[in-house]
C-alpha cells in the first residue's frame, strides 16, 4: 500500500465491511503486529540481527491498523451525531407537546 490508490482501494473494501468483520480484521492485524515485536524481541535477545528474519517484518501492519482504526472512529462518530440529533428531537418534540 505505497501508493494514494492503493490506500483508497483498501479504505473502499473497509467502508464494505460491516463492523463484526471490521472488528476481526481489526483484531487480527493486531495479533500480526505483535508477533512481528515477538520475533523483533527473540532475534535482539538471541543475537541473530533483524535483517536475518525471513519473512522480514511487515512495516505494512501499522498502516493498515492505522487506516482500520480511523474506520472504526469514522463509525462510532457517525454513530454518535445520529444518536445526537436523535436524542435533541426528542428533546424539542417534548417541549413543543408541553406547550399545548
Amino acid at each position: 500500500m505505497d501508493t494514494a490508490g492503493e490506500r483508497a482501494a483498501f479504505r473502499k473494501r473497509l467502508v464494505d465491511l460491516d463492523n463484526v468483520e471490521l472488528t476481526q480484521w481489526a483484531y487480527l492485524v493486531g495479533l500480526a503486529q505483535r508477533i512481528d515485536t515477538e520475533l523483533l524481541a527473540y532475534h535482539a535477545l538471541f543475537g541473530a540481527p533483524a535483517s536475518e528474519l525471513d519473512p522480514p517484518p511487515s512495516t505494512e501492519l501499522a498502516g493498515i491498523q492505522l487506516l482500520i482504526t480511523q474506520e472504526i472512529k469514522r463509525r462510532n462518530a457517525a454513530k454518535a451525531k445520529l444518536h445526537t440529533l436523535h436524542t435533541e428531537g426528542e428533546e424539542n418534540h417534548a417541549n413543543t407537546n408541553g406547550s399545548h
